[in-house]
This record gives structure tokens, sequence and C-alpha cells, in this order.
């Protein structure tokens, strides 16, 4: 049989033979058939039943650096694969051309030069008219560039996976500082005036003034513990969204210093899961602290608006503002930023020396 004498079969792109096809006036199919094999850039290779290689066209040799007289008689998969080829492929491979089935993979193969590269290929067994094996037709196209893609992706989502545990970590450990640092600084101080006065008054019990004040300093101790824990726990979203978030600013922002403007516009937050409140609860918790720390301003506004299939977040202060090429550098806007990828969120900022921060969060309500 004329190796030449095969076509791709649609969409398998498999070859099998046509046998009684008349030829064309001018041009045998043969020739026809011929010249398809020998300049596509596949390679196409023709084995006999027991795999040993017929012919092979010069997409075959100018992918696998081997000539057709280095390979005829040898079965090609002992020259190609290799150290990194998947034994799992091969078995299949193996076991479908043993029970004669047409089947397609993908492999990973070497040039005569060692050179890895990727192929996906299509195999597919030639019956005689008694229903005999006695060809196997083989195309490999060359996939490494597709495979070098995946592999950047995979290693740029596990790189953002990393990433993103990093900054989890250290947010932990940020609130644990923080949780520290209130109990050391504030509470305990508070706690250690209150037995200061405590040992005054048994020396004095009649001193009501001193009793007095150590009512109230406990009464701080109780309010400073209330405002630590809310910022800590996880709060149960059981009020309206638009309370919780009132609640929060006035927490987080001193009454005596900061003026805040609230306003909620739509019913986008109701469309949201509660996950997603959350991290919206917590990401506007972060810029908040961010605002009571760093702003230096006397004016906040918080806005929830529904525009059309998203929900707009805005918070803005009239504070010292900051440098836009490095305001994202923060470990707080880095926490913020992760959340808003979490929820598939937009997220930007609008800020310059002198002229407040405005930080901005998109979030689509599909």
């Amino acid at each position: 049989m004329n190796p030449a004498a095969f076509v791709f079969a649609g969409d398998q792109s498999l070859l099998i033979e046509q046998p009684n096809v008349k030829p064309a006036a001018s041009t045998s199919l043969n020739d026809i058939l011929s010249l398809v094999a020998k300049n596509t850039q596949n390679s196409v290779v023709i084995a006999d039943a027991s795999r040993k290689v017929i012919w092979v066209n010069k997409a075959f040799t100018k992918n696998s650096g081997y000539k057709l007289k280095e390979v005829q008689g040898k079965v090609v998969g002992h020259l190609l694969q290799g150290k990194g080829t998947n034994p799992a492929t091969v078995k299949y491979m193996r076991k479908q051309m043993n029970e004669q089935q047409p089947f397609n993979c993908e492999i990973l193969n070497y040039t005569k030069k060692g050179q890895k590269l990727w192929f996906r290929i299509y195999v597919q067994p030639v019956f005689d008219k008694k229903n005999r094996l006695i060809y196997f037709v083989g195309m490999a196209s060359n996939i490494t560039r597709q495979k070098e893609l995946e592999e950047m992706v995979l290693k740029q989502q596990e790189s953002e996976r990393i990433h993103l545990l990093q900054t989890t970590i250290e947010a932990q450990e940020k609130e644990r500082n923080t949780l520290g640092s209130e109990l050391h600084d504030n509470i305990n101080q508070l706690l250690g005036v209150v037995v200061l006065y405590n040992g005054m008054i048994r020396t004095e019990p009649g001193n009501r003034e001193l009793v007095i004040k150590q009512a109230e300093i406990l009464q701080t101790c109780i309010t400073e513990i209330r405002t630590l824990s809310h910022s800590l726990v996880t709060p149960a979203l059981q009020r309206k969204f638009e309370d919780e978030i009132q609640l929060l600013a006035n927490n987080t922002l001193p009454s005596h210093y900061y003026k805040v403007k609230t306003g909620f516009s739509g019913d986008g937050i109701k469309q949201l899961s509660t996950e997603t409140q959350l991290h919206l609860f917590r990401i506007l918790q972060e810029q908040l602290n961010n605002i009571n720390k760093h702003a230096a301003g006397n004016e906040v506004t918080i806005v929830f608006k529904t525009v059309h299939d998203h929900l707009l977040l805005s918070i803005e202060d009239n504070g010292i503002g900051a440098d836009s090429s490095k305001a994202s550098h923060g470990i707080g806007l880095m926490n913020i930023a992760n959340r808003a990828k979490i929820i598939n969120a937009e997220l930007s900022i609008k800020t310059s020396p002198g002229k407040g921060f405005k930080l901005l969060v998109k979030v689509p309500l599909q």
C-alpha cells in the first residue's frame, strides 16, 4: 500500500485509507495526498502492524531531528520517549494499540538532541478488507508553546496563592500585635490605676471622690475592651448592614475628632452574599483604621451606591493624602487588595499629597 494513500478524517485529524476514489483529471489522488503529507507542519508517521516505522514526512524530521533512514524499522516511541515522559501515558498508548483502537493524547517527547517538546498525537489503526491490521497511522502537532503558557499561568497562580497566604499571615500578626498593644499600653495601664486607687481607698475608706474615679476608670476599661472585641470578632451581620457600618464607623473613629458621613443608595447590598458583605465590612474596617492612624484629617465620607450591575463602595477622607505611586504598598492596603480579589472586585485609589485619600471598591452583582 502506498503510504501517501491516506487523508485526514474530519475533525478527528486522523488518517484513513481512501480506496476506490477516482483521481482528478490532471493529478492523481495519490500525488495530492503525498503532497499534503509531505508539506504539513504536523509530523506524520506510518508504522506496520508490529509498530515498526515504514515512513515519516519532512515535518517529523524537522520536529524530531531523525531522518527516515534512522527510524525505519524501529518503534518510534523508543526513540522519542525519555525520562520526563509520563509512564501512564505510554501505558495508555500501548493498551490502545494492543487493542487496535484509535486514540489521541498529549505526550512529552525528546528530539535527537535531547530537547523536550510537547505533542498532541492522533493514532489510527488501518485494516484491510478482511479486517486485518496492516498499518498504524499517526499525526503529531507541536503544542510546546501552549504547554509553556499553561505552566506560566500555573506558576503565576501559585505565586498569587503564596502571596495571599503571606499577606493573611501578616494580617493575623498585625491583629495579634494590635490586641497585645491595646491590652498592654492602654487597658493594662488603666487597670494599674484602678489598683492604685483601690489601695488609696483602703487607707481612706471615706474618700468618695476616689471611689468615683475608680468607677470611671473601670467603665473606660469596659468600653475599651468592647471596642477592641468588636474590631476583632467577625460581625454576625444580624442587624441591618447599614447599622453595622454606622456602628463600625462610630467605634473606629473618635467622634470628637472626626465628622463621619454615611450614604446608602440602591439595594445592591441585599444582592450580595453574606461572605461578600463580610469582606466589604473588613475592607471598610481596614481603611478606617488606616484613616485613624495616618490621615490626620477631620472628615470621612462612606458611600455604598448601586450602579447598574455593580455596587460601588467609596471611602474618602480630607487628610494629608499620599503619593499615589507608593500608596498601595502598605500592609493594610495589601490586605484590602487581596480581599477585593477574593470577591472579584475592582480596586482603585485616588490620592495625592495634601489632597486627601479616596478608596473605591467596585463589586459585581452578577
